[in-house]
């Protein structure tokens, strides 16, 4: 069965075990947060008018400005996240990559985009290259193999080997059954077994299927804040030139 023909659906709040336990790696039911590192708001779903002006809605995934600002762990920031269903992510495994699905937005999966003033949005229900993603090699010792409630993390794409997603990772909870020897996403989501999405953590580095060379082993620093966190190209994602 190929990827283009199965759906599936997030785990919603009331599907989700909180807790705030520190655990290592992103791991197949975890469900965490995205922080703006700078401002300390986090990134929600929002539906909005396609800005493309194809005619459809589109959900965006934007830092929220409205928003309480949690870059500080306390009980409070941390009940404001678990309240916020629109800033939730449930964690799933394809091979050696890592996708978001947003129970907000219709358990479609996180995208990165070519261009655009919001480069990410939630596009599709199945896994392909574009809903892939992996930890940068620079910031993956501390994430994959130290336990952290929150952690500042640089995501890479699969697709758009030069984009950067600098992002501040707060663990919410678990996917309620996961922790059971039976739970795989196909048994949360109505996925094929045959995507053998298997356990553990991500790998420190992946290659890149435009380029068949390593795309998350770049010795380069990490480009500059940004200026702001209104979810523009400036703000939300980073790319070397």
């Amino acid at each position: 069965m190929s990827d283009a023909g199965l759906s599936a659906n997030a785990a919603r709040g009331s599907d989700v075990r909180f807790g705030s336990e520190p655990a290592a790696g992103l791991n197949d039911g975890d469900v965490v947060a995205f922080l703006d590192p700078d401002s300390g708001k986090p990134y929600a779903v929002r539906r909005e008018e396609d800005p493309e002006g194809r005619g459809d809605a589109v959900f965006l995934f934007r830092v929220d400005l409205d928003a309480a600002e949690a870059s500080v762990a306390t009980a409070r920031t941390l009940e404001r996240l678990r309240n916020n269903e629109d800033a939730h992510l449930e964690v799933q495994k394809h091979g050696d990559f890592v996708g978001f699905r947003a129970a907000g937005a219709n358990g479609k999966l996180l995208q990165a985009t070519r261009k655009g003033a919001c480069r990410l949005r939630f596009h599709g229900e199945c896994f392909g290259t574009w809903e892939e993603w992996f930890l940068d090699a620079r910031f993956a010792e501390e994430a994959q193999r130290q336990k952290w409630t929150r952690v500042t993390v640089v995501l890479r794409h699969r697709r758009l080997d030069k984009l950067e997603l600098r992002v501040t990772l707060v663990r919410l909870g678990r996917v309620r059954g996961s922790e059971t020897a039976e739970h795989t996403p196909a048994r949360l989501h109505g996925q094929a077994a045959s995507l053998a999405l298997t356990p553990g953590s991500l790998p420190a580095s992946a290659r890149s299927s435009r380029r068949g060379s390593p795309a998350g082993g770049y010795s380069r620093p990490p480009l500059a804040p940004g200026t702001g966190a209104g979810g523009t190209r400036a703000d939300v994602t980073k790319e070397h030139t």
